[in-house]
Protein backbone atom coordinates (compact mmCIF):
# COMPACT_ATOMS: atom_id res chain seq x y z
CA UNK A 1 0.00 0.00 0.00
CA UNK A 2 1.11 3.41 -0.61
CA UNK A 3 2.18 5.54 2.92
CA UNK A 4 0.65 7.92 4.23
CA UNK A 5 3.42 10.70 3.57
CA UNK A 6 3.34 9.59 -0.44
CA UNK A 7 -0.47 10.03 -0.45
CA UNK A 8 -0.64 13.19 0.82
CA UNK A 9 1.07 14.70 -2.11
CA UNK A 10 -0.06 12.08 -5.27
CA UNK A 11 0.11 14.69 -7.43
CA UNK A 12 3.39 16.24 -6.66
CA UNK A 13 5.55 14.00 -9.41
CA UNK A 14 8.01 15.07 -11.91
CA UNK A 15 10.83 14.46 -14.26
CA UNK A 16 12.94 10.94 -13.49
CA UNK A 17 16.59 9.93 -14.29
CA UNK A 18 17.25 8.74 -17.73
CA UNK A 19 21.07 10.21 -17.09
CA UNK A 20 23.40 11.76 -14.69
CA UNK A 21 22.54 15.15 -16.30
CA UNK A 22 18.78 15.23 -14.61
CA UNK A 23 18.46 16.76 -11.80
CA UNK A 24 16.15 17.74 -8.48
CA UNK A 25 17.45 21.21 -8.24
CA UNK A 26 20.18 23.09 -5.72
CA UNK A 27 19.46 23.03 -2.08
CA UNK A 28 18.76 26.83 -1.09
CA UNK A 29 22.47 26.95 1.03
CA UNK A 30 21.99 30.73 0.79
CA UNK A 31 18.47 30.97 2.06
CA UNK A 32 17.57 32.89 -1.21
CA UNK A 33 14.16 32.36 -0.86
CA UNK A 34 13.00 32.79 3.08
CA UNK A 35 9.42 33.12 2.30
CA UNK A 36 9.36 29.44 1.37
CA UNK A 37 8.23 26.81 3.88
CA UNK A 38 7.32 23.21 4.74
CA UNK A 39 4.37 22.25 7.40
CA UNK A 40 4.22 19.00 9.45
CA UNK A 41 1.33 18.12 10.61
CA UNK A 42 0.54 16.05 14.15
CA UNK A 43 -2.58 13.45 13.99
CA UNK A 44 -4.01 13.29 17.45
CA UNK A 45 -5.69 9.87 18.98
CA UNK A 46 -7.84 8.95 21.74
CA UNK A 47 -5.43 8.27 24.47
CA UNK A 48 -2.44 10.75 23.88
CA UNK A 49 -1.52 8.63 20.73
CA UNK A 50 0.46 10.85 18.05
CA UNK A 51 0.94 10.12 14.57
CA UNK A 52 3.22 12.97 12.87
CA UNK A 53 4.02 13.13 9.22
CA UNK A 54 5.70 15.93 6.68
CA UNK A 55 2.46 17.74 4.92
CA UNK A 56 3.26 20.04 2.12
CA UNK A 57 5.61 22.84 0.91
CA UNK A 58 4.11 26.68 0.73
CA UNK A 59 4.88 30.15 0.49
CA UNK A 60 4.02 33.32 2.98
CA UNK A 61 1.78 35.41 1.66
CA UNK A 62 1.06 37.36 4.61
CA UNK A 63 2.60 37.19 8.02
CA UNK A 64 0.19 34.65 9.33
CA UNK A 65 -0.62 33.64 6.01
CA UNK A 66 0.55 30.13 4.19
CA UNK A 67 -0.43 29.35 1.04
CA UNK A 68 -0.36 25.58 -0.06
CA UNK A 69 -2.20 22.87 -2.20
CA UNK A 70 -5.62 21.93 -1.37
CA UNK A 71 -5.08 18.30 -2.02
CA UNK A 72 -2.76 18.55 0.52
CA UNK A 73 -4.79 20.14 3.74
CA UNK A 74 -7.54 18.47 2.38
CA UNK A 75 -6.13 15.02 3.08
CA UNK A 76 -6.34 16.38 6.83
CA UNK A 77 -9.85 17.57 6.80
CA UNK A 78 -11.44 14.37 4.80
CA UNK A 79 -9.93 11.96 7.38
CA UNK A 80 -11.39 13.60 10.41
CA UNK A 81 -15.13 13.66 9.25
CA UNK A 82 -14.41 9.66 7.70
CA UNK A 83 -12.44 8.29 10.02
CA UNK A 84 -13.44 8.26 13.81
CA UNK A 85 -10.11 6.98 15.55
CA UNK A 86 -8.78 10.86 14.82
CA UNK A 87 -9.12 13.45 17.08
CA UNK A 88 -7.82 16.65 15.53
CA UNK A 89 -4.52 17.40 13.67
CA UNK A 90 -2.60 20.19 14.00
CA UNK A 91 -0.68 21.81 12.00
CA UNK A 92 2.99 23.69 11.82
CA UNK A 93 4.82 25.70 9.47
CA UNK A 94 8.76 26.63 9.48
CA UNK A 95 10.66 28.82 7.02
CA UNK A 96 14.30 27.04 7.95
CA UNK A 97 15.82 25.85 4.79
CA UNK A 98 16.10 22.41 6.46
CA UNK A 99 12.96 20.94 8.06
CA UNK A 100 13.60 17.58 8.70
CA UNK A 101 10.66 15.02 10.27
CA UNK A 102 13.56 14.49 13.70
CA UNK A 103 13.40 18.06 13.53
CA UNK A 104 9.27 18.08 14.00
CA UNK A 105 9.16 14.78 16.47
CA UNK A 106 11.82 16.36 18.71
CA UNK A 107 10.26 20.16 18.52
CA UNK A 108 6.99 18.57 20.02
CA UNK A 109 8.63 16.55 22.81
CA UNK A 110 10.62 19.82 23.97
CA UNK A 111 6.99 21.41 24.52
CA UNK A 112 5.20 18.95 26.01
CA UNK A 113 2.91 17.75 23.32
CA UNK A 114 0.59 15.22 24.57
CA UNK A 115 1.90 11.43 23.44
CA UNK A 116 5.26 13.24 21.96
CA UNK A 117 7.36 11.58 24.64
CA UNK A 118 7.03 8.17 22.89
CA UNK A 119 8.03 10.00 19.67
CA UNK A 120 11.48 9.23 18.21
CA UNK A 121 14.08 12.43 18.36
CA UNK A 122 17.56 11.89 17.51
CA UNK A 123 19.46 14.99 19.30
CA UNK A 124 22.47 14.49 17.28
CA UNK A 125 20.99 14.90 13.75
CA UNK A 126 18.20 17.35 14.54
CA UNK A 127 18.40 21.32 12.60
CA UNK A 128 16.05 23.35 15.37
CA UNK A 129 14.21 25.11 12.75
CA UNK A 130 11.68 27.32 14.32
CA UNK A 131 8.15 26.09 13.84
CA UNK A 132 4.80 28.42 13.48
CA UNK A 133 1.42 26.87 15.18
CA UNK A 134 -1.75 26.72 12.81
CA UNK A 135 -5.07 27.54 13.77
CA UNK A 136 -6.17 24.45 12.30
CA UNK A 137 -5.11 21.93 10.14
CA UNK A 138 -5.75 24.39 6.94
CA UNK A 139 -8.46 25.80 4.94
CA UNK A 140 -9.00 24.40 1.42
CA UNK A 141 -10.43 25.94 -1.42
CA UNK A 142 -14.27 25.41 -1.22
CA UNK A 143 -14.37 24.50 -4.98
CA UNK A 144 -11.73 21.80 -4.40
CA UNK A 145 -14.14 18.81 -3.38
CA UNK A 146 -18.14 17.99 -3.91
CA UNK A 147 -19.47 17.43 -0.51
CA UNK A 148 -22.97 16.80 -0.12
CA UNK A 149 -25.34 15.27 2.68
CA UNK A 150 -27.28 11.94 2.15
CA UNK A 151 -30.35 11.72 3.87
CA UNK A 152 -29.20 9.37 6.34
CA UNK A 153 -26.94 12.11 7.44
CA UNK A 154 -23.62 11.18 5.69
CA UNK A 155 -21.28 12.78 3.81
CA UNK A 156 -21.03 12.21 0.03
CA UNK A 157 -16.89 13.53 -1.09
CA UNK A 158 -16.14 13.53 -4.37
CA UNK A 159 -12.40 14.84 -4.58
CA UNK A 160 -11.27 16.54 -7.34
CA UNK A 161 -14.59 18.23 -8.07
CA UNK A 162 -15.09 19.60 -11.86
CA UNK A 163 -13.43 23.22 -11.98
CA UNK A 164 -11.26 22.27 -8.62
CA UNK A 165 -9.11 24.96 -7.73
CA UNK A 166 -6.02 23.08 -6.06
CA UNK A 167 -4.83 25.59 -3.49
CA UNK A 168 -5.11 26.09 0.50
CA UNK A 169 -4.01 27.81 3.13
CA UNK A 170 -2.85 27.48 6.98
CA UNK A 171 -3.44 30.69 9.71
CA UNK A 172 -0.83 30.63 11.70
CA UNK A 173 -1.17 32.03 15.44
CA UNK A 174 1.72 34.18 15.52
CA UNK A 175 2.81 36.68 12.29
CA UNK A 176 5.88 35.42 11.05
CA UNK A 177 8.62 38.39 11.91
CA UNK A 178 11.72 39.09 9.71
CA UNK A 179 10.65 37.30 6.51
CA UNK A 180 8.95 39.45 3.94
CA UNK A 181 5.73 37.66 2.31
CA UNK A 182 5.69 36.74 -1.34
CA UNK A 183 3.70 38.96 -3.20
CA UNK A 184 0.44 37.21 -5.33
CA UNK A 185 -0.26 38.19 -9.18
CA UNK A 186 -2.56 40.73 -10.64
CA UNK A 187 -5.65 39.28 -12.15
CA UNK A 188 -4.82 38.05 -15.57
CA UNK A 189 -1.61 38.23 -15.37
CA UNK A 190 -0.68 34.55 -17.37
CA UNK A 191 -3.27 35.43 -19.66
CA UNK A 192 -1.16 38.42 -21.48
CA UNK A 193 2.48 37.33 -20.81
CA UNK A 194 5.10 37.45 -23.26
CA UNK A 195 6.76 33.96 -23.13
CA UNK A 196 9.47 35.31 -25.25
CA UNK A 197 13.03 33.90 -23.12
CA UNK A 198 10.80 33.58 -19.83
CA UNK A 199 11.90 30.85 -17.51
CA UNK A 200 9.98 28.93 -14.61
CA UNK A 201 11.69 28.38 -11.44
CA UNK A 202 9.97 26.28 -8.61
CA UNK A 203 11.32 26.38 -5.10
CA UNK A 204 10.50 23.79 -2.51
CA UNK A 205 11.10 21.19 0.16
CA UNK A 206 10.31 17.58 -1.78
CA UNK A 207 11.71 14.42 -2.00
CA UNK A 208 15.24 14.35 -3.67
CA UNK A 209 15.40 11.19 -5.65
CA UNK A 210 18.89 10.93 -6.85
CA UNK A 211 17.59 11.20 -10.86
CA UNK A 212 21.33 10.11 -11.90
CA UNK A 213 20.22 6.51 -10.93
CA UNK A 214 18.69 5.20 -14.04
CA UNK A 215 16.15 3.56 -12.31
CA UNK A 216 12.40 3.52 -11.76
CA UNK A 217 11.15 3.13 -8.52
CA UNK A 218 9.35 -0.16 -7.56
CA UNK A 219 5.78 -0.82 -8.39
CA UNK A 220 4.81 1.60 -10.91
CA UNK A 221 1.27 2.50 -10.54
CA UNK A 222 -1.38 5.00 -9.92
CA UNK A 223 0.06 5.83 -6.65
CA UNK A 224 3.37 6.15 -7.92
CA UNK A 225 6.47 4.49 -6.43
CA UNK A 226 6.75 2.67 -2.66
CA UNK A 227 10.11 2.68 -2.24
CA UNK A 228 12.29 6.01 -2.22
CA UNK A 229 15.41 6.49 -2.78
CA UNK A 230 16.62 10.13 -1.15
CA UNK A 231 14.73 12.24 1.23
CA UNK A 232 12.79 15.46 1.89
CA UNK A 233 12.98 18.87 3.73
CA UNK A 234 15.44 20.93 2.50
CA UNK A 235 14.26 23.76 0.37
CA UNK A 236 15.56 23.23 -3.17
CA UNK A 237 15.50 25.80 -6.16
CA UNK A 238 14.82 23.91 -9.71
CA UNK A 239 15.34 25.22 -12.59
CA UNK A 240 11.70 23.85 -14.66
CA UNK A 241 12.66 25.36 -18.07
CA UNK A 242 10.11 27.74 -20.18
CA UNK A 243 6.75 27.47 -20.11
CA UNK A 244 4.93 24.33 -22.37
CA UNK A 245 1.43 25.63 -22.04
CA UNK A 246 -0.67 27.86 -20.26
CA UNK A 247 -3.86 26.96 -19.52
CA UNK A 248 -7.23 28.74 -18.09
CA UNK A 249 -6.26 27.30 -14.75
CA UNK A 250 -3.08 25.61 -14.60
CA UNK A 251 0.60 27.10 -16.25
CA UNK A 252 3.03 23.97 -16.95
CA UNK A 253 7.04 23.97 -17.46
CA UNK A 254 8.26 22.57 -19.77
CA UNK A 255 10.73 20.00 -17.73
CA UNK A 256 13.10 18.94 -20.25
CA UNK A 257 15.83 17.00 -18.23
CA UNK A 258 17.57 15.79 -21.42
CA UNK A 259 18.41 19.46 -21.75
CA UNK A 260 19.52 19.82 -18.07
CA UNK A 261 15.64 21.03 -16.53
CA UNK A 262 15.33 20.55 -12.78
CA UNK A 263 12.32 18.61 -11.51
CA UNK A 264 10.34 18.09 -8.39
CA UNK A 265 9.05 15.11 -6.77
CA UNK A 266 6.82 14.30 -3.96
CA UNK A 267 6.09 16.59 -1.06
CA UNK A 268 7.28 19.57 -3.48
CA UNK A 269 3.11 20.13 -3.16
CA UNK A 270 2.08 23.49 -2.72
CA UNK A 271 5.30 25.20 -3.90
CA UNK A 272 5.38 28.26 -5.89
CA UNK A 273 6.40 28.96 -9.20
CA UNK A 274 7.77 32.18 -10.57
CA UNK A 275 9.08 33.46 -13.49
CA UNK A 276 12.21 34.28 -14.42
CA UNK A 277 13.95 36.43 -17.31
CA UNK A 278 17.44 37.34 -18.17
CA UNK A 279 18.73 35.51 -15.49
CA UNK A 280 16.35 37.37 -12.60
CA UNK A 281 13.66 35.43 -10.95
CA UNK A 282 9.96 38.11 -9.89
CA UNK A 283 9.45 36.53 -7.01
CA UNK A 284 5.74 37.25 -7.24
CA UNK A 285 4.23 33.85 -7.12
CA UNK A 286 2.21 33.04 -10.40
CA UNK A 287 1.44 29.03 -9.27
CA UNK A 288 1.02 26.27 -6.59
CA UNK A 289 2.14 22.92 -7.81
CA UNK A 290 -0.62 20.77 -8.22
CA UNK A 291 0.89 18.05 -10.56
CA UNK A 292 -0.22 14.91 -12.01
CA UNK A 293 2.87 12.65 -13.50
CA UNK A 294 3.93 9.40 -11.91
CA UNK A 295 7.00 8.76 -10.01
CA UNK A 296 8.67 11.56 -10.58
CA UNK A 297 9.22 11.21 -14.43
CA UNK A 298 9.27 13.84 -16.85
CA UNK A 299 5.78 15.22 -17.61
CA UNK A 300 5.35 18.60 -17.30
CA UNK A 301 3.94 18.98 -13.70
CA UNK A 302 0.90 21.67 -13.75
CA UNK A 303 0.89 24.19 -11.26
CA UNK A 304 -2.75 25.91 -10.69
CA UNK A 305 -2.40 29.43 -11.31
CA UNK A 306 -3.19 32.05 -8.66
CA UNK A 307 -4.30 35.09 -10.97
CA UNK A 308 -7.71 33.85 -11.44
CA UNK A 309 -10.98 34.57 -10.18
CA UNK A 310 -10.96 31.90 -8.48
CA UNK A 311 -8.16 31.69 -6.51
CA UNK A 312 -8.02 35.72 -5.96
CA UNK A 313 -11.87 35.29 -4.43
CA UNK A 314 -11.13 32.62 -2.01
CA UNK A 315 -7.81 34.35 -0.74
CA UNK A 316 -9.86 37.63 -0.59
CA UNK A 317 -12.14 35.66 1.76
CA UNK A 318 -9.50 34.56 3.99
CA UNK A 319 -7.57 37.90 4.33
CA UNK A 320 -10.88 39.76 5.10
CA UNK A 321 -12.21 37.31 7.94
CA UNK A 322 -12.09 39.41 10.98
CA UNK A 323 -11.41 35.56 12.87
CA UNK A 324 -10.04 32.51 12.05
CA UNK A 325 -13.02 30.37 12.65
CA UNK A 326 -14.83 32.63 10.08
CA UNK A 327 -11.95 32.47 8.01
CA UNK A 328 -12.72 28.91 7.91
CA UNK A 329 -16.07 29.75 6.12
CA UNK A 330 -14.38 30.42 3.11
CA UNK A 331 -12.85 26.95 2.54
CA UNK A 332 -14.28 23.53 2.21
CA UNK A 333 -14.15 22.98 5.91
CA UNK A 334 -17.47 24.33 6.32
CA UNK A 335 -19.39 22.06 4.45
CA UNK A 336 -17.36 19.07 6.54
CA UNK A 337 -18.58 20.90 9.78
CA UNK A 338 -15.44 21.35 11.02
CA UNK A 339 -14.82 25.28 11.67
CA UNK A 340 -15.14 25.69 15.40
CA UNK A 341 -17.14 28.69 16.51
Amino acid sequence: MFTRLASVSLFTLALCATGASASDGDPDTANAYPAVGFYHVAFNFPGERLETYGGCSGSLIAPQTFLTAGHCTFYDSRRLVEDPAYEKAEAWASFDPVVSDNDFRCFLKDIGYPGAQALACDQATRNHPTFYKAFNAGITHPDYADIKRLGSGALAIKEFAPGYTDIAVLLLEDPVQHINPLPLPAQGLLDGLDRSGVGLVGVGYGLNYHKSIPAKPDQPGVDGPTNFVGDYGVRRIADLGGIRTITPTTIVPEQQNALGDDSVCYWDSGSPLFLERDGVVDRTIVGVLTGGALWCMGAYDPYQRVDIPPAREFLQCVAQAPSPSEACECGVEAALGLCEP
